[in-house]
């Protein structure tokens, strides 16, 4: 069994999943899976939607010692929102988006600092 059916086959027990409705949750058919699973393969793209179902990055699928408890965080609906949205941005926005958050953290940690 390849690390990456391996590491897609802890997480799917974590959430209490047969493969079959990971299957459904992904869009694809249980011999779609199987085939995956038999080959040991499973294409790039549904690797982004299965990293994306279990809220991890697709490093922790495909890593040796990946994946570990509690590796990945679990993201609230507003979070998830502003993350999709991002996504479909260009990078120089995305760019432009982080230079935004980090000014934002230090005007958080400097504002921090004047209260202590």
């Amino acid at each position: 069994m390849s690390v990456v059916i391996k590491n897609i086959e802890i997480r799917r027990k974590e959430h209490g999943l047969s493969w079959a409705e990971l299957a459904r949750h992904l869009g694809v058919s249980d011999q779609r899976v199987y085939n995956w699973r038999r080959r040991g393969q499973i294409p790039q793209s549904f690797l982004i939607k299965i990293a994306d179902f279990f809220e991890c990055p697709v490093d922790d699928l495909l890593h040796i010692d990946a994946p570990k408890k509690n590796d990945c965080v679990s993201l609230t609906p507003p979070e998830k929102a502003l993350l999709g949205i991002y996504r479909q941005l260009p990078p120089e926005d995305q760019e432009k988006i982080r230079a935004v958050g980090h000014a934002f953290a230090q005007s958080a940690k400097a504002k921090t600092k004047e209260v202590k």
